[in-house]
């Protein structure tokens, strides 16, 4: 399948920081975020967000979690070799650690097939893929892949294979989001890049546009279960949490946040947080 891209040099450029703005919904999301040594639960109404939980895992840096429904959340310790399995309880507004397994050292990303019995962990640090067994939510380390292939073209960071995650993808397939790092920007920043069916297994990819990430170094976002919110996390200030609306129907994004979390919120400075996802 080929892919025909049009992504333009407008993807350095980032829009001025927003004011919030309000939008009603009918119920509060609950989310789960984490920073180096916590892991937290919060809400959004729609037009704020809050913080409910901070649940500290110290020692530990949870960069990505793996929600499966009821309860069980599984994450990620960047700064070692470590995979730990939680029990999450919404209601009681609790976190609780119950295993930790040992796997590859620096896993920076975790996914879960459709029937919720096998886990892949992509090595940042080792440039392994671990398999995780995880039926009827357990945490039992199958096998681990090395990650084959060339290595790019930068020396100084790609001197070796680097699996992790860097894209979000709408429900839909027919939106794709970035995280523009670095941009030089006051903000960084979220490109919006449509995908487009040409027809005859050619697909399009064409840059709609950018909008402030409300912070620096967007690390990871995502989706809301509604489709009308993208929640994004940034490790440097003025904001740590940002929501930004999003329109179900074209995938665009709206440069005001309909909720956001100060950066001073999580800490020193640089110590935003990594990860954020809707759990109900």
């Amino acid at each position: 399948m080929k892919l025909t891209s049009t992504l333009s040099a407008a993807l350095a450029i980032s829009p001025a920081l927003a004011a919030p703005t309000a939008r009603a919904i009918t119920t509060s999301a609950r989310l789960i975020y984490s920073n180096s040594g916590h892991i937290f639960l919060g809400s959004f109404n729609g037009t704020s967000l809050s913080t409910t939980l901070d649940a500290p895992v110290p020692g530990t840096i949870p960069s990505w979690l793996k929600f499966i429904p009821p309860n069980t959340l599984y994450a990620v310790d960047e700064g070692s070799s470590s995979t730990s399995l939680y029990n999450v309880n919404v209601a009681a507004n609790t976190v609780t650690e119950f295993t930790r397994a040992q796997g590859s050292p620096g896993v920076v990303h975790l996914e879960v097939n459709k029937a919720g019995t096998r886990m892949l962990g992509a090595g940042f640090g080792s440039g392994n893929i671990d398999v995780w067994d995880i039926e009827g939510g357990g945490l039992t380390l199958l096998k681990t892949i090395p990650s084959p292939g060339p290595v790019g073209p930068d020396t100084a960071r790609q001197a070796s294979p680097h699996p992790h995650m860097a894209l979000v993808l709408s429900p839909d397939s027919k939106d794709l989001y970035l995280s523009n790092r670095l941009s030089g920007q006051a903000t960084d920043n979220i490109a919006h890049i449509k995908i487009i069916d040409q027809g005859a297994g050619v697909l399009k990819l064409l840059f709609i546009n950018t909008v402030s990430s409300g912070g620096g170094r967007p690390r990871m976002f995502s989706i809301s279960n509604d489709g009308n919110s993208l929640f994004v996390t940034n490790q440097d200030g003025p904001l740590g949490v940002a929501v930004i609306s999003r329109n179900p129907q074209d995938g665009s994004l709206d440069a005001n946040f309909t909720g956001s979390i100060e950066a001073s919120a999580f800490g020193d400075t640089g110590n935003g947080p990594q990860f954020i996802q809707q759990i109900q």
